[in-house]
């Protein structure tokens, strides 16, 4: 198992979503303050205002990690983190 990171692409927006509704359904929570990852024009806007701050992590080809990242100015800010049940392990 070799897990790659790299910056959140715009073209990555649709697997994100799918990515954070697998894993709200498998913890069966949606606790919290949390960026709405359910709409492909919130990650545009996040990846716009902080490019480069949001990091996706795939195994062989396929998603299995997102951490949604920004700032405030002087502090820095995650705005959700989900990782695959699959790699809940590792």
């Amino acid at each position: 198992m070799s897990v790659l990171l790299s910056e959140l692409q715009p073209t990555e927006f649709k697997e994100v979503i799918a990515l954070c509704a697998t894993c709200n359904t498998a913890s069966g929570t949606a606790e919290g303050v949390r960026l709405d990852t359910s709409s492909t024009a919130a990650l545009a806007r996040l990846v716009a205002h902080f490019p480069s701050l949001s990091i996706v992590a795939r195994d062989e080809g396929v998603m299995v990690g997102v951490i949604l990242c920004g700032t405030s100015g002087n502090s820095g800010l995650m705005h959700q983190l989900a990782i695959a049940p699959t790699h809940h392990d590792i």
